[in-house]
């Protein structure tokens, strides 16, 4: 078995690839449903550390102010066209966060992102497939230490990595994924906090084994 280490790329855009977050902040507290499938607000993705999936009800007890989701893609064009892979773990350093809402966290993929850049149209629910691409974390595993957070892709998510381009996936809250409005609540916030490519130490990856076909180093004459 051979291994492979992909990161994202610092800057937006990168070089060929990219990290950071998309989010939509609503004017006024709105229903789950409205905050989820609007089109995004803003974006972030040159700083040290991100907030890499975060909900906002701050401002009220029923609706929302505010979702954020993480973009995570990396440059997997490295591995061999003929690699059969067998496993995949992305992980992300945490560096804390908040759980008001008793939230898990996921990876996904997102499907019409620009491979090395954010814009805040990567928000739109449209380019983003919410089927698990890993197992799953609760946000208080995520915020127990200071320490990279594993994610361990499924059959999914393995098939969904690149062998000729960019491979591309984000970080979600359960919420999200799940298209489920968490209902009523306390005026506060989850979110998670991880380091990005920007902050140059402990940056996301992508960890691939592979296995290669066993006659492929013999020539024939």
């Amino acid at each position: 078995m051979a291994t492979m280490t992909f990161y994202p790329d610092a800057g937006n855009p990168g070089t060929t690839s990219v990290d950071g977050r998309v989010y939509f902040v609503a004017g006024t507290p709105a229903s789950f449903t409205s905050i989820r499938n609007n089109a995004g607000t803003g974006l972030s993705a040159t700083a040290s550390n991100e907030i890499f999936a975060h909900l906002d009800g701050r401002n009220g007890t029923t609706n929302w102010q505010r979702l954020d989701r993480g973009i995570l893609n990396f440059d997997t064009s490295a591995l061999p066209n003929d690699a059969t892979i067998t496993s995949a773990v992305l992980s992300i350093y945490s560096q804390g966060g908040e759980d008001y809402f008793s939230q898990s966290l996921g990876i996904v993929k997102n499907n019409k992102v620009f491979d090395n850049q954010i814009v805040n149209s990567s928000y739109n629910i449209v380019n983003w497939d919410m089927t698990l691409q890993s197992d799953t974390m609760t946000v208080a595993n995520w915020l127990a230490s200071t320490a990279y957070k594993d994610f361990t892709f499924n059959a999914t998510g393995i098939s969904n990595i690149s062998k000729t381009g960019v491979s591309k996936f984000g970080l979600v809250l359960s919420a999200d994924y799940s298209n489920t409005d968490p209902g009523t609540h306390t005026a506060n916030e989850t979110y998670v906090v991880g380091a990005s490519a920007d902050g140059g130490s402990n940056i996301p990856k992508l960890v691939v084994n592979y296995t290669l076909p066993t006659n492929r180093f013999f020539l024939l004459f």
